[in-house]
């Protein structure tokens, strides 16, 4: 499964598909999981407040070429932050509906306020559940994580999905994921760092 698809499900209630996070948040974290995939897919890095696209081959995905095209469209690097803003701004939507194409998730129909309103409700509660548990497994158990999970676990902490992660753990697994953080590949870390900024600007602008 791909980054974006296993965040979104973290973000997510497993039962319900309701959001764990604010709609800002959430969308901040899964701009950071799209990016993501490009830099897993060698297309982009990040790196100095930026991120550079660094090859032009389409990616395996349909919704990162799309990303990249729009990337590529702009003659100069855009900062990290922008692109999460302006991610940011569909991602739940566009990571919904590829989840939906794959049957991870059904539509439901609702009508409010007299207008429509689609929401997106996991097939498998199981399956649903399982990135949330297999990371937090991993934590609470110190044990050697693969690296797509170190980058979610970090994106996790960069949106406060930790605190359900490792809710009610000691400082043993908060200690390690620190450890796990520290050894993602610098494009990443600088990814979860950048998320995590925003966020933080995010939820004061909300307070304000």
């Amino acid at each position: 499964m791909l980054l974006g698809d296993e965040f979104w499900l973290l973000a997510h209630n497993e039962h319900t598909g309701k959001p764990r996070l604010s709609g800002r948040v959430s969308g901040l974290g899964l701009a950071a999981a799209l990016i993501g995939e490009l830099v897993y897919w060698q297309n982009v890095t990040v790196q100095g407040g930026f991120v550079h696209v660094i090859k032009l081959n389409p990616p395996p995905d349909a919704l990162g070429h799309t990303m990249l095209d729009q990337m590529v469209a702009e003659h100069s690097p855009y900062s990290t932050r922008t692109w999460l803003a302006f991610f940011g701004r569909t991602a739940d939507e566009m990571v919904a509906q590829r989840l939906w194409r794959t049957g991870t998730l059904r539509q439901e129909t609702s009508r409010k306020l007299l207008k429509q309103v689609v929401s997106y409700v996991p097939v498998d509660t199981n399956k649903a559940a399982w990135p949330m548990a297999r990371i937090a497994t991993t934590l609470r158990r110190e044990s050697p994580m693969e690296h797509t999970d170190a980058f979610l676990a970090g994106l996790a902490t960069a949106t406060g999905l930790d605190q359900l992660m490792l809710g009610g753990a000691g400082a043993g697994p908060r200690q390690y994921l620190g450890h796990v953080m520290s050894g993602l590949a610098a494009p990443l870390y600088e990814l979860v760092i950048h998320t995590q900024s925003a966020v933080g600007d995010a939820v004061l602008s909300q307070r304000a």
